[in-house]
């Protein structure tokens, strides 16, 4: 039997890790797509469980529905801050979620809430934009996209 370098168990956790990734993410896409399916399909009578107020009833089905887009970034996100917390790196992910929520979601609401006059539907739409945001420079900074390495902040 060969033995077992130092590089080979190293390459080997890395690629445990990316798989890993990977397969996290694939089963959280298949679960939250059936959620949003249902928050899809039937928003009116999920708002209807939550107010007797028909205006609200209207105004809290548009907003679930549109809801239902900020699902698959939101946990996609939260997998890839996980996958890279569990290959040692804390501070990049905090960072990332730091700027995506305070930067990026807070630029994204004053653009777009103020001078459409659309301030539910646009906030919810903040989230959407700040989550992907995220969830991609998670997704790069893991190592998982082709060409990218692992971010190591100091």
């Amino acid at each position: 039997m060969a033995p077992i370098r130092e590089a080979d168990v190293l390459v080997s956790t890395v690629t445990d890790r990316v798989v890993a990734a990977w397969v996290g993410l694939g089963f959280l896409t298949v679960v939250l797509s059936a959620c949003g399916a249902v928050l899809l399909a039937w928003p009116t009578s999920i708002a209807a469980l939550l107010t007797t107020d028909p205006a609200l009833i209207f105004t809290t089905a548009s907003l679930i529905a549109l809801s239902d887009y900020a699902l698959i970034a939101d946990g996609g996100k939260v997998v890839m801050a996980n996958a890279l917390r569990a290959a040692g790196e804390t501070r990049a992910p905090t960072a990332m979620h730091v700027v995506s929520y305070v930067s990026v979601m807070l630029l994204a609401c004053r653009v777009l809430a103020f001078p459409m006059e659309l301030v539910a539907p646009v906030l919810f739409g903040g989230i959407v934009v700040a989550a992907s945001f995220q969830f991609h420079s998670c997704l790069a900074g893991s190592g998982l996209y082709p060409g990218a390495t692992l971010v190591r902040l100091p």
